[in-house]
């Protein structure tokens, strides 16, 4: 874990992600990418997909999602767009785009009524007007489509399953900025509305606890490679952001040391403590 606190990261975009985009990030992705295929129970997507032929995997990171579906569907074609480029080897059913999906929606080969299927995953800490994202998936998808978004809410729970974060002052910081920025750190439980009012139809959500340390792996084991993960990585990947979001910040940028430090003594092993991941889908009418 020090290393990946002590290093000096990078950054794919300054502007529109917060979290790194280097070597020991792009690892840390493709780890949590297989842990969290155990989570939810030996599968990435829920969508209940039938022959589909082109699908659209946005914020792609390292292309692990994209991969896995273009093995799963090897007949469809699977883009997948992010602001980094994305990696060189790939199946030749997997295509990838460097780029804003907000500059490049309704253009070659991303035309509006084309996609089958558009998915995106942990877009918390970059994606600004949610509203207006599901709007332009929802005019990307044909007739009988979905959209599937999977991410967390920054809030955490104990083993009351009451809100318990109140020492956790990184946490509100973050979350007063983002607001600030039309960040939605919530989106995780916000995503069914979202979808709802973009007009799509058998909205779904399917929640998972996510906890802090391997405490939950008698009661669910399929949980313990992930939450091992929170502890050992994600202090370092918040002890990043929180130094992106707030230097300089009126407010908050003269606290970011302690934030960190703040970080770093409350994302540890605590048993009981967990956030929620939520699997939110809808379908185009």
């Amino acid at each position: 874990m020090l290393s990946s606190i002590e290093r000096i990261p990078t950054y794919a975009d300054e502007k529109h992600y917060s979290l790194p985009n280097d070597d020991v990030e792009r690892s840390r992705l493709d780890e949590q990418h297989r842990a969290l295929f155990v989570l939810l129970h030996n599968r990435t997507i829920h969508a209940p997909l039938k022959n589909p032929d082109i699908l659209l995997d946005v914020g792609c990171g390292t292309g692990a999602v994209t991969i896995d579906l273009s093995a799963q569907y090897p007949g469809a074609t699977v883009y997948g767009i992010d602001l980094a480029p994305a990696p060189t080897a790939s199946p030749p059913n997997a295509h990838f785009i460097t780029g804003n999906i907000r500059d490049i929606a309704g253009k070659l080969p991303l035309t509006y009524g084309s996609m089958n299927f558009v998915f995106c995953r942990f877009l918390c800490c970059g994606m600004t007007d949610w509203q207006g994202y599901i709007n332009t998936a929802e005019k990307l998808l044909r007739s009988g489509g979905w959209i599937e978004v999977q991410d967390m809410s920054y809030r955490f729970y104990n083993g009351y399953d009451v809100q318990d974060d109140e020492c956790m002052k990184w946490v509100h910081a973050i979350r007063d900025v983002a607001a600030e920025r039309n960040m939605d750190l919530d989106c995780g439980s916000n995503a069914a509305e979202y979808m709802r009012r973009a007009g799509l139809v058998e909205v779904e959500v399917v929640k998972y606890k996510c906890p802090l340390g391997i405490w939950m792996k008698t009661t669910n084991p399929e949980s313990e490679w992930y939450g091992r993960l929170e502890v050992e990585q994600m202090s370092g990947a918040h002890y990043h952001l929180i130094d992106k979001m707030l230097s300089g910040h009126v407010k908050y940028g003269s606290q970011v040391k302690d934030l960190q430090i703040n970080a770093l003594q409350t994302l540890i092993e605590t048993p009981g403590q967990y956030y929620v991941y939520y699997a939110t889908i809808g379908r185009k009418p």
